[in-house]
């Protein structure tokens, strides 16, 4: 897990996130993304946590869902958000 780049102008920061097969649907990814979310919007930099998933990883945008992001654009892949103004812990 990791940030892509530093916050943008508007305070967007985008993250990215694997875990191994062997680890796969025990939730630890959701707890981990969660949790690095949490912490990136206690900065007073970071105003949105952005991710981009393909269109066909359900699993990925299932972590993103249970995590409060939203989706906001669809093209070739699927980008999703999560804004400090509603995110509740």
């Amino acid at each position: 897990m990791d940030f892509k780049n530093i916050p943008n102008e508007i305070g967007e920061i985008e993250i990215g996130y694997g875990i191994g097969k062997k680890y796969e649907h025990n939730g630890y990814m959701t707890e981990a993304v969660k949790t690095f979310c949490e912490w990136a919007l206690t900065n007073k930099e970071i105003e949105t946590v952005i991710a981009e998933t393909e269109k066909e990883h359900a699993a990925s945008q299932r972590v993103l869902e249970r995590c409060g992001f939203k989706k906001y654009k669809e093209e070739e892949t699927a980008w999703w958000k999560l804004n400090k103004n509603i995110y509740i812990t």
